[in-house]
């Protein structure tokens, strides 16, 4: 039976809210936000797991220029932890960019991150969150998300710019399970550092 495009329930612009039994531990207490879903497989970032970098010591190890930057460059997922992406809530710098869901755009050229450091530090956007890098992407091939999900490995929620970027990175798992309700309220308190008993 073929199912045609218009029937798949793909899951993009949706965030994935690792359960609290899902054993990979590259997805242990993460949201992932799925920004490509189709019949040949899915590709998603790793909202809230800040990678111990800034900002500043990527641009500088990316072109050998100064920057002021030190907002944390995240692990976007275990997949290819050279390549950078850009989460931006920018219609201004959408040129090149790939919509993901309404005010949220992916880009990954430098010309966009410089672009983006320059204006962070301007009156219109000082103090500001309007956008951030990952290093590395999440991956899935044809088929692997949709057998996760059916499994049961992931809840879904809907995402938000303003959710992306307001939720401080390291509560967005707990905030996530949190609002799920339920009994994923009571795993909002757990551990998200799995040597913490």
């Amino acid at each position: 039976m073929d199912s045609g495009d218009q029937e798949y329930n793909s899951s993009k612009g949706q965030l994935l809210v690792s359960e609290p039994s899902l054993a990979d531990p590259n997805f242990r207490c993460t949201v992932v936000l799925v920004t490509e879903h189709d019949e040949k497989g899915a590709f998603g970032l790793t909202i809230n797991r800040p990678g111990g970098q800034t900002v500043a010591d990527l641009w500088e190890g990316l072109t050998g220029d100064p920057c002021v930057c030190s907002a944390p460059v995240f692990i976007g997922g275990p997949v290819e932890q050279a390549a950078v992406f850009i989460l931006h809530n920018r219609e201004d710098l959408r040129d090149g960019s790939e919509p993901i869901i309404d005010g949220l755009y992916m880009g990954s050229s430098l010309e966009l991150l410089q672009a983006l450091i320059e204006d962070e530090v301007s009156a219109i956007w000082e103090g500001q969150q309007i956008y951030r890098v990952f290093c590395g992407y999440s991956g899935w091939g044809a088929g692997q998300l949709d057998g996760e999900l059916a499994a049961g490995g992931w809840v879904i929620q809907p995402a938000t710019a303003e959710y992306i970027f307001q939720t401080d990175s390291p509560e967005l798992w707990r905030n996530s399970m949190d609002r799920q309700g339920g009994i994923y309220r009571f795993f909002s308190g757990m551990p998200t550092d799995p040597d913490v008993n």
